[in-house]
């Protein structure tokens, strides 16, 4: 057997085997909703309860939100300057409406940041990897001014950027298949989330780490492949991983995507050592100048044995400790046996992916202890987090609208791998990184939210489920597109 055919049989086997992982992904998610609920106790726990008949009225709600909000882009023919407008303008009011103060990890960050990276507590000893996005939040409040409004606007900046860039990626994909004539309509599409607009009011990585990896698969996926394009990709994963090291995530899928898809094996090489020492070096760096305790820094063997805890089922429980080590993991692992892993396995995936909010009801109202820089009526009524109404109408809702997304992505994703076509192959990239995700957090601990980047990856399929949704139903009726 030759070596490109042998190449193609492997690759084909891959790629079917991302498929059927992301389509069972998205087919339990579905069928688990029809029965239960994921929920978070603001507490700090996951918990799973029935599903109620209120589920069924806000999917209406929902849907019909967005198919409303979908003929008004239609209207203005999808306009891009029209629809970034529209979710600015929802974006200033909900930031200055509900003036969030930070909390938690966020604190931390924020006023090591605003104080000239004094950390008298030694909090980045503890959590190096948050020098990153302290060193960012630095630079843009002693740039722009310290004022909480100032990160808030540039997770503005960086939504309107995740979504022109899945619109660019959209476009990729969708100029060599005829997905849809109007490809500007994913931008409308991709807007009106609920927990999108939450997530403004949190200052951490997650949206800047989004916006990073929106930009990077794009470049990944431009047919352009010029020399400054993969010194940019090189760099940019580099940077997105600093940010987050979940990015090793993206940075192992786009090495499998240049091995098996464009079958550039030297490029792949080159691109692997040039992450791995960057990387290598810039924590290292970041370690020395920052004067971090090395001895203070959480290992990874505590976010593992975390992962695996059986009454939260791998939720953060606050065990960590800096004695936790890969021993100690073994042992865990083996005293708990092959069957309660499962079962832990199972109740952890299905609850993140399920959650259908990525927790932005707490990182966009505030928990218990919430604060709020100015306080007004609705920052009164938000405060009451066991009882209040506009927390229990926005929480029903996000997991309303992230359940018809999921639908809609199922629908597109089987279309996808239906066709079969040579070119759909573009695609791949994006399911490795679901994967990726899925794999990650067997082992790892979880929270809803760390999945949130991947919902510009589920808005391309969403949407092009949504296209065929709307084909059939013009067909139906006799329309023309």
């Amino acid at each position: 057997m030759s070596e490109k055919k042998y190449n193609n049989i492997f690759e084909q086997i891959m790629n079917n085997i991302a498929f059927v992982m992301c389509i069972t992904i998205l087919v339990t998610i579905l069928v688990f909703g029809f029965f239960y609920s994921a929920n978070y106790s603001f507490m700090d726990y996951p918990f799973f309860s029935k599903l109620t008949f209120d589920r069924v009225v806000y999917l209406s709600i929902s849907a019909c939100l967005l198919i409303s909000y979908m003929l008004i882009g239609k209207m203005f023919k999808w306009d891009i300057r029209i629809n970034f407008f529209i979710f600015t303008v929802i974006s200033l009011l909900f930031v200055f409406i509900i003036p969030l103060e930070p909390f938690s990890d966020m604190k931390n960050i924020y006023e090591i940041a605003i104080n000239g990276f004094k950390d008298e507590q030694g909090y980045l000893s503890n959590c190096p990897n948050q020098i990153p996005i302290t060193t960012y939040l630095w630079v843009i409040t002693s740039i722009f001014g310290k004022n909480i409004l100032i990160p808030k606007i540039f997770n503005i900046i960086c939504n309107v950027g995740i979504i022109y860039f899945l619109y660019k990626i959209y476009l990729v994909i969708a100029d060599t298949n005829e997905l849809s004539s109007d490809k500007k309509a994913i931008m409308w599409f991709s807007t009106p989330i609920l927990s999108v607009v939450l997530y403004e009011n949190h200052i951490y990585n997650d949206i800047l780490f989004t916006f990073l990896t929106t930009i990077l698969i794009y470049l990944v996926l431009k047919k352009q492949d010029t020399n400054l394009i993969f010194a940019i990709v090189c760099v940019l994963s580099v940077v997105q991983y600093v940010i987050r090291p979940t990015g090793i995530i993206y940075i192992i899928a786009i090495f499998l995507y240049m091995v098996l898809y464009q079958q550039h094996y030297r490029k792949a090489l080159v691109y692997v050592l040039f992450c791995v020492s960057l990387i290598f070096g810039v924590g290292k760096l970041n370690k020395k100048i920052f004067n971090v305790d090395t001895t203070k820094e959480y290992p990874i063997w505590s976010y593992i044995q975390m992962g695996v805890n059986e009454q939260e089922f791998g939720f953060q429980d606050g065990s960590h400790s800096m004695d936790w080590t890969k021993e100690d993991c073994v042992e865990k692992y083996k005293a708990l046996g092959m069957r309660k892993l499962l079962r832990i396995y199972v109740k952890k995936e299905i609850w993140m992916w399920s959650e259908g909010t990525y927790q932005a009801e707490r990182y966009g109202l505030g928990d218990y202890y919430a604060t709020f820089t100015k306080d007004n009526k609705i920052t009164e009524t938000v405060r009451n987090v066991d009882n209040s109404m506009i927390r229990k109408v926005l929480e029903q809702m996000m997991k309303a609208q992230y359940y018809i997304y999921m639908f809609f992505a199922l629908v597109g994703l089987l279309t996808v791998w239906k066709r079969n076509r040579k070119d759909m192959r573009l695609q791949v990239l994006l399911l490795y990184v679901i994967c990726g995700f899925f794999c990650f957090y067997l082992v790892w601990e979880i929270k809803s939210r760390y999945i949130y980047s991947l919902y510009p990856i589920f808005m391309i399929y969403g949407f092009i489920g949504f296209s065929i949704f709307v084909d059939g139903i013009e067909k139906i009726f006799g329309g023309n597109r």
